[in-house]
């Protein structure tokens, strides 16, 4: 069986006609990159990106939503082949403000969207992820997360964004850092 060695260290062999064959025992320089065309097995994380998201102020509003980002600014994945699978996972601050008084209900709700392209959210029609029920009776609620999965079929950038909107009740809904992290993880997984 051939085999090419460094200083008495085996970096590849061969054995008859197959495929040569690296030998992990070697380090990689920084800045190694693996070359387009490289075909990762089903379920391998390809990529994976974490980002901040921004707070959205109180609002009272139970017609419309408040957004963290109307332009391309936000969290975005870009993948790196069209036929992956891309997972988020979204880490919230959203808390309904509730004192024990006359005020009855005060729930709120959560949106998760996302868009491909570089097109700004007012000039789409963003896809929703869900439209989650925020509880607020009987006290503050806060640290809300959410995970979803898509398949773009793209190598476009895909952004993504929270919105926040009062259910019923006359107090403040908001996503604030002081209620939880204000994150979304985003991984690129082989199909």
């Amino acid at each position: 069986m051939p085999e090419i060695q460094l200083n008495g260290k085996t970096i590849a062999t061969q054995t008859g006609t197959n495929e040569p064959v690296l030998k992990n025992n070697g380090v990689m320089e920084s800045g190694f990159s693996i070359p387009s065309g490289v075909t990762f097995p089903a379920g391998h994380v390809i990529q994976a990106k974490m980002a901040g998201l921004n707070s959205i102020p109180g609002t009272t509003s139970t017609s419309d939503y408040s957004f963290n980002y109307t332009d391309n600014s936000g969290p975005f994945i870009t993948p790196l082949y069209n036929t992956s699978e891309i997972y988020f996972m979204f880490f919230t601050g959203i808390m309904t403000d509730v004192d024990n008084d006359s005020q009855g209900g005060n729930n709120g709700r959560a949106t998760f969207e996302y868009k491909i392209g570089t097109d700004s959210w007012p000039t789409v029609n963003p896809n929703t992820f869900a439209n989650i029920y925020v509880p607020g009776r009987g006290g503050n609620a806060n640290m809300l997360t959410y995970t979803t999965s898509l398949t773009p079929n793209t190598l476009q950038s895909i952004y993504v964004r929270v919105g926040i909107k009062k259910e019923e009740g006359g107090r403040v809904i908001q996503m604030s850092a002081d209620w939880g992290p204000n994150r979304v993880i985003m991984f690129e997984i082989a199909a």
